[in-house]
């Protein structure tokens, strides 16, 4: 009988510990940096690269203004909000969001369930799950209208829009942004030149 010569191992992925979404919370409470939750499993998110930090406020100031400034029910919650995705049982944090009115759970506390809009300021480490995994469990969200992902590398952004998630990129500035639904009047959700 012969042995199978073995090359090499490869050891097993350890198993991730999962947690209960109380244990979640109690813990994000503490948390110095923000976590992703994922059926069970929590996911530290990476650090934000310093475009990433300069584009953020930016959003901002300048999406919240101009829904301030139509009067309605639309607010823009910031990056600390948490969208609650119950299909897969996931609650992760975009960059800024678009609620009319923000519809807010109770655990875990600042989640919300129904986005219109969803913000992601694109970086290296962040884009290919922005674009891929994010993305799908986002298209999931009844309420999400416009997915709008803000390049770091480059004056681009992107919106994908329900019901097909068709992509229009607009090179130059964010102006693309004036085109979705729930733009200003004046047509105009963000004019602010690339910063």
């Amino acid at each position: 009988m012969s042995v199978p010569h073995v090359l090499w191992e490869t050891p097993l992925p350890p198993t991730p510990r999962r947690v209960t979404l109380d244990a979640y919370e109690e813990a994000e409470r503490k948390a110095e940096t923000r976590n992703e939750y994922f059926d069970g499993v929590v996911r530290a998110m990476p650090g934000a690269s310093p475009r990433h930090l300069l584009l953020t406020p930016v959003l901002g100031r300048t999406v919240g203004n101009r829904l301030e400034n139509k009067g309605g029910v639309c607010v823009y919650l910031d990056q600390d909000v948490r969208v609650a995705i119950p299909r897969s049982n996931v609650y992760t944090y975009p960059d800024g969001a678009i609620a009319c009115p923000p519809q807010f759970l109770e655990k875990p506390r600042g989640a919300i369930t129904n986005p219109r809009v969803v913000f992601e300021v694109l970086s290296p480490s962040t884009e290919a799950y922005d674009r891929g995994a994010k993305f799908r469990r986002y298209r999931t969200v009844e309420t999400l209208e416009d997915y709008v992902l803000i390049s770091t590398a480059e004056p681009v952004v992107e919106v994908f829009s329900r019901p097909e998630w068709g992509r229009r990129p607009t090179k130059g500035s964010m102006r693309s942004l004036s085109s979705l639904r729930w733009a200003s009047s004046s047509r105009c959700a963000i004019c602010t030149p690339w910063p």
